[in-house]
Protein backbone atom coordinates (compact mmCIF):
# COMPACT_ATOMS: atom_id res chain seq x y z
CA UNK A 1 0.00 0.00 0.00
CA UNK A 2 1.16 3.58 -1.04
CA UNK A 3 1.88 5.96 1.71
CA UNK A 4 -0.22 8.47 -0.94
CA UNK A 5 -3.04 6.30 -0.37
CA UNK A 6 -3.11 7.96 3.15
CA UNK A 7 -3.99 11.42 1.63
CA UNK A 8 -7.37 11.04 1.50
CA UNK A 9 -7.69 9.93 5.14
CA UNK A 10 -5.38 13.30 6.27
CA UNK A 11 -7.87 15.26 4.37
CA UNK A 12 -10.65 13.39 5.88
CA UNK A 13 -9.87 14.22 9.30
CA UNK A 14 -8.32 17.66 8.90
CA UNK A 15 -11.72 18.70 7.52
CA UNK A 16 -13.92 17.93 10.80
CA UNK A 17 -15.39 14.73 8.95
CA UNK A 18 -18.42 15.54 6.28
CA UNK A 19 -21.12 13.27 6.44
CA UNK A 20 -23.07 11.99 3.63
CA UNK A 21 -26.37 13.18 4.36
CA UNK A 22 -28.48 10.57 5.63
CA UNK A 23 -26.09 8.40 7.49
CA UNK A 24 -23.76 11.67 10.19
CA UNK A 25 -25.48 9.36 13.13
CA UNK A 26 -23.75 6.32 11.97
CA UNK A 27 -20.70 7.59 11.02
CA UNK A 28 -20.22 10.06 14.47
CA UNK A 29 -20.97 6.40 16.52
CA UNK A 30 -18.48 4.92 14.93
CA UNK A 31 -16.22 7.77 15.33
CA UNK A 32 -16.90 8.15 18.85
CA UNK A 33 -17.15 4.61 20.12
CA UNK A 34 -20.17 4.53 20.98
CA UNK A 35 -21.81 1.00 22.08
CA UNK A 36 -18.14 -0.40 22.31
CA UNK A 37 -17.12 -2.99 24.51
CA UNK A 38 -14.35 -4.76 26.24
CA UNK A 39 -13.48 -8.46 26.39
CA UNK A 40 -10.71 -10.18 28.32
CA UNK A 41 -11.63 -13.91 28.71
CA UNK A 42 -7.73 -15.10 27.81
CA UNK A 43 -6.34 -12.83 30.60
CA UNK A 44 -8.77 -14.02 33.05
CA UNK A 45 -7.20 -17.16 32.57
CA UNK A 46 -10.08 -18.95 30.27
CA UNK A 47 -9.97 -21.32 27.80
CA UNK A 48 -12.16 -23.10 25.36
CA UNK A 49 -12.51 -24.86 22.30
CA UNK A 50 -12.15 -21.73 20.19
CA UNK A 51 -9.88 -18.65 21.24
CA UNK A 52 -10.29 -15.41 19.28
CA UNK A 53 -7.82 -12.44 19.41
CA UNK A 54 -9.42 -9.70 18.26
CA UNK A 55 -7.95 -6.02 17.34
CA UNK A 56 -10.73 -3.28 16.95
CA UNK A 57 -11.33 -0.56 14.72
CA UNK A 58 -9.76 3.21 14.57
CA UNK A 59 -11.33 5.68 16.92
CA UNK A 60 -13.46 2.62 18.86
CA UNK A 61 -13.66 1.95 22.56
CA UNK A 62 -13.26 -1.03 24.93
CA UNK A 63 -10.50 -3.58 23.42
CA UNK A 64 -13.13 -5.04 20.85
CA UNK A 65 -15.37 -2.33 19.17
CA UNK A 66 -18.86 -2.04 18.26
CA UNK A 67 -19.56 -3.01 14.51
CA UNK A 68 -17.80 -6.06 13.82
CA UNK A 69 -16.44 -7.81 17.32
CA UNK A 70 -19.52 -8.09 19.23
CA UNK A 71 -21.72 -9.28 16.62
CA UNK A 72 -19.30 -12.14 15.21
CA UNK A 73 -18.34 -13.06 18.67
CA UNK A 74 -22.53 -13.39 19.84
CA UNK A 75 -23.21 -15.38 16.61
CA UNK A 76 -20.20 -17.70 17.02
CA UNK A 77 -21.17 -18.25 20.91
CA UNK A 78 -24.43 -19.67 19.86
CA UNK A 79 -22.40 -22.84 17.83
CA UNK A 80 -19.21 -22.41 20.34
CA UNK A 81 -20.73 -22.57 24.11
CA UNK A 82 -17.24 -22.19 25.41
CA UNK A 83 -15.66 -19.41 22.96
CA UNK A 84 -13.00 -17.42 24.73
CA UNK A 85 -12.39 -13.86 22.80
CA UNK A 86 -9.84 -11.68 23.99
CA UNK A 87 -9.30 -7.86 22.67
CA UNK A 88 -5.98 -6.74 21.83
CA UNK A 89 -5.52 -2.98 23.98
CA UNK A 90 -4.11 -0.60 22.03
CA UNK A 91 -4.55 3.29 20.75
CA UNK A 92 -6.47 2.61 18.08
CA UNK A 93 -5.66 5.88 16.91
CA UNK A 94 -5.34 7.78 13.73
CA UNK A 95 -1.84 7.68 14.01
CA UNK A 96 -1.63 3.97 14.02
CA UNK A 97 -2.64 4.04 10.46
CA UNK A 98 -0.17 5.96 9.09
CA UNK A 99 2.13 3.14 10.11
CA UNK A 100 -0.08 1.13 8.22
CA UNK A 101 -1.27 -0.59 11.15
CA UNK A 102 -0.20 0.62 15.08
CA UNK A 103 2.87 -1.09 15.78
CA UNK A 104 2.50 -1.57 19.36
CA UNK A 105 -0.48 -3.16 18.46
CA UNK A 106 1.07 -5.33 16.50
CA UNK A 107 3.44 -6.40 19.06
CA UNK A 108 0.75 -6.99 21.40
CA UNK A 109 -1.58 -9.44 19.40
CA UNK A 110 1.31 -11.13 17.99
CA UNK A 111 2.17 -12.02 21.88
CA UNK A 112 -1.82 -12.80 23.21
CA UNK A 113 -1.58 -15.44 20.01
CA UNK A 114 1.96 -16.67 21.93
CA UNK A 115 -0.49 -16.45 25.14
CA UNK A 116 -3.32 -18.75 23.63
CA UNK A 117 -1.19 -21.17 21.91
CA UNK A 118 0.49 -21.62 25.24
CA UNK A 119 -2.46 -21.46 27.72
CA UNK A 120 -4.97 -23.20 25.83
CA UNK A 121 -2.60 -25.68 23.76
CA UNK A 122 -5.68 -27.49 22.66
CA UNK A 123 -7.60 -24.62 21.25
CA UNK A 124 -8.26 -24.15 17.74
CA UNK A 125 -6.67 -19.85 17.56
CA UNK A 126 -8.67 -17.68 15.14
CA UNK A 127 -6.75 -13.85 14.56
CA UNK A 128 -9.64 -11.27 13.60
CA UNK A 129 -9.84 -7.52 13.00
CA UNK A 130 -11.76 -4.69 12.02
CA UNK A 131 -11.06 -1.87 9.83
CA UNK A 132 -7.05 -0.74 10.97
CA UNK A 133 -7.76 -4.12 13.54
CA UNK A 134 -7.17 -5.70 10.42
CA UNK A 135 -4.11 -4.58 9.43
CA UNK A 136 -2.61 -5.95 12.87
CA UNK A 137 -4.09 -9.60 11.62
CA UNK A 138 -2.04 -9.32 9.32
CA UNK A 139 1.14 -7.54 10.63
CA UNK A 140 1.07 -9.48 13.98
CA UNK A 141 0.91 -13.12 11.48
CA UNK A 142 4.23 -12.17 10.57
CA UNK A 143 5.57 -11.99 13.99
CA UNK A 144 4.53 -15.62 14.95
CA UNK A 145 7.44 -17.93 13.63
CA UNK A 146 6.54 -21.17 14.54
CA UNK A 147 3.29 -20.47 16.70
CA UNK A 148 1.90 -19.32 13.17
CA UNK A 149 1.14 -23.31 12.82
CA UNK A 150 -1.17 -22.79 16.11
CA UNK A 151 -3.74 -20.07 14.38
CA UNK A 152 -6.53 -22.42 12.85
CA UNK A 153 -8.29 -19.55 10.76
CA UNK A 154 -8.05 -15.90 10.24
CA UNK A 155 -11.58 -13.36 9.92
CA UNK A 156 -10.50 -9.80 9.23
CA UNK A 157 -13.57 -7.22 8.75
CA UNK A 158 -12.99 -3.90 5.99
CA UNK A 159 -9.65 -4.95 5.63
CA UNK A 160 -7.25 -2.53 3.64
CA UNK A 161 -4.90 -5.56 2.91
CA UNK A 162 -7.17 -7.58 1.84
CA UNK A 163 -5.29 -8.16 -1.44
CA UNK A 164 -2.20 -9.65 0.98
CA UNK A 165 -2.57 -13.28 2.25
CA UNK A 166 -2.26 -13.79 6.37
CA UNK A 167 1.03 -15.19 6.71
CA UNK A 168 1.32 -19.32 8.27
CA UNK A 169 -2.30 -19.42 8.29
CA UNK A 170 -4.19 -21.70 6.10
CA UNK A 171 -8.14 -21.02 6.78
CA UNK A 172 -8.56 -17.03 5.61
CA UNK A 173 -11.84 -15.08 5.44
CA UNK A 174 -12.08 -11.99 4.36
CA UNK A 175 -15.20 -9.53 4.46
CA UNK A 176 -14.91 -6.56 2.24
CA UNK A 177 -18.38 -4.51 1.41
CA UNK A 178 -19.38 -2.75 -1.73
CA UNK A 179 -18.68 0.54 -1.84
CA UNK A 180 -16.04 0.53 0.78
CA UNK A 181 -13.43 2.92 0.84
CA UNK A 182 -11.37 1.69 2.97
CA UNK A 183 -10.88 -2.17 1.90
CA UNK A 184 -10.29 -0.20 -1.76
CA UNK A 185 -7.49 1.79 0.16
CA UNK A 186 -8.45 5.02 -0.37
CA UNK A 187 -9.39 5.20 3.57
CA UNK A 188 -12.22 7.49 3.22
CA UNK A 189 -14.87 6.20 5.60
CA UNK A 190 -17.80 5.73 3.67
CA UNK A 191 -21.44 3.94 5.33
CA UNK A 192 -20.26 0.64 3.76
CA UNK A 193 -17.70 0.61 5.99
CA UNK A 194 -20.08 0.46 9.17
CA UNK A 195 -22.01 -2.40 7.89
CA UNK A 196 -20.06 -5.67 8.85
CA UNK A 197 -22.17 -6.61 11.88
CA UNK A 198 -24.44 -7.70 9.22
CA UNK A 199 -21.67 -10.31 8.19
CA UNK A 200 -21.61 -11.80 12.03
CA UNK A 201 -23.33 -15.41 10.96
CA UNK A 202 -20.98 -15.78 7.94
CA UNK A 203 -18.03 -15.30 9.88
CA UNK A 204 -18.91 -17.65 12.45
CA UNK A 205 -20.28 -20.37 9.82
CA UNK A 206 -16.87 -20.06 8.39
CA UNK A 207 -14.78 -20.81 11.89
CA UNK A 208 -16.94 -23.21 12.93
CA UNK A 209 -16.06 -25.07 9.44
CA UNK A 210 -12.51 -24.10 9.83
CA UNK A 211 -12.08 -25.35 13.14
CA UNK A 212 -14.20 -28.62 12.58
CA UNK A 213 -17.67 -29.66 13.05
CA UNK A 214 -17.80 -28.28 16.49
CA UNK A 215 -20.77 -30.77 17.78
CA UNK A 216 -18.61 -33.94 16.93
CA UNK A 217 -15.77 -32.17 18.52
CA UNK A 218 -18.39 -32.42 21.62
CA UNK A 219 -19.15 -35.86 21.43
CA UNK A 220 -15.63 -37.05 20.29
CA UNK A 221 -13.78 -35.41 23.01
CA UNK A 222 -16.03 -35.71 25.72
CA UNK A 223 -14.47 -38.19 28.06
CA UNK A 224 -11.39 -35.47 27.89
CA UNK A 225 -14.16 -32.28 27.85
CA UNK A 226 -16.18 -32.84 30.70
CA UNK A 227 -16.93 -34.93 33.82
CA UNK A 228 -18.13 -38.50 33.60
CA UNK A 229 -21.45 -39.70 34.21
CA UNK A 230 -20.50 -41.44 37.32
CA UNK A 231 -18.32 -39.09 38.80
CA UNK A 232 -20.70 -36.26 37.76
CA UNK A 233 -23.39 -38.64 39.66
CA UNK A 234 -21.64 -38.35 42.52
CA UNK A 235 -21.67 -34.97 43.06
CA UNK A 236 -25.16 -34.54 42.92
CA UNK A 237 -26.38 -37.38 44.51
CA UNK A 238 -28.51 -36.40 47.78
CA UNK A 239 -28.92 -32.65 46.80
CA UNK A 240 -31.82 -31.35 45.31
CA UNK A 241 -32.02 -29.60 41.89
CA UNK A 242 -31.08 -26.31 42.79
CA UNK A 243 -27.85 -27.68 44.58
CA UNK A 244 -27.19 -30.26 41.99
CA UNK A 245 -26.73 -27.11 39.86
CA UNK A 246 -24.91 -24.95 42.15
CA UNK A 247 -22.20 -28.02 42.66
CA UNK A 248 -21.53 -28.54 39.04
CA UNK A 249 -19.83 -25.13 36.96
CA UNK A 250 -22.02 -23.44 34.21
CA UNK A 251 -19.55 -24.42 31.51
CA UNK A 252 -19.94 -28.72 32.71
CA UNK A 253 -23.62 -28.27 32.67
CA UNK A 254 -23.42 -26.49 29.11
CA UNK A 255 -21.05 -29.67 27.77
CA UNK A 256 -23.54 -32.40 29.27
CA UNK A 257 -26.81 -30.06 27.62
CA UNK A 258 -25.00 -29.35 24.38
CA UNK A 259 -26.98 -32.23 22.48
CA UNK A 260 -29.97 -34.15 22.94
CA UNK A 261 -28.08 -37.28 23.33
CA UNK A 262 -26.79 -36.04 26.80
CA UNK A 263 -29.16 -33.98 27.71
CA UNK A 264 -31.76 -36.92 29.19
CA UNK A 265 -28.62 -38.13 30.98
CA UNK A 266 -28.69 -34.85 33.11
CA UNK A 267 -32.47 -34.99 33.74
CA UNK A 268 -32.00 -38.54 34.78
CA UNK A 269 -29.47 -37.38 36.74
CA UNK A 270 -31.30 -34.68 38.50
CA UNK A 271 -34.45 -36.47 38.39
CA UNK A 272 -32.23 -38.92 40.81
CA UNK A 273 -31.13 -36.49 42.94
CA UNK A 274 -34.20 -34.80 43.57
CA UNK A 275 -35.82 -38.60 44.90
CA UNK A 276 -32.66 -39.06 47.19
CA UNK A 277 -32.91 -35.50 48.45
CA UNK A 278 -34.58 -35.40 52.42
Amino acid sequence: MRVSGLLPLLALFGNSLAFPTGVSSDIESRQLGLGSSTRNDLNQGKCGSVVVIFARGTTELGNVGSVAGPPFFQALAKKVPDLVVQGVDYAASIGGIIQLGDTAGTAKMAELVKKAASQCPDAAIVMSGYSQGAMLVHKAANQLGDVSSKVTASVTFGDPFQRQKVAGVQNQKVFCAAGDGVCAGTFIITPAHLTYGSNAQAAADFVVQATGCYEDRVRNNWWERSLSYSRLGGIIHGRSKEEAEAAVSKEELTWLTFTSSYAPVVEVLRAASEEQAP
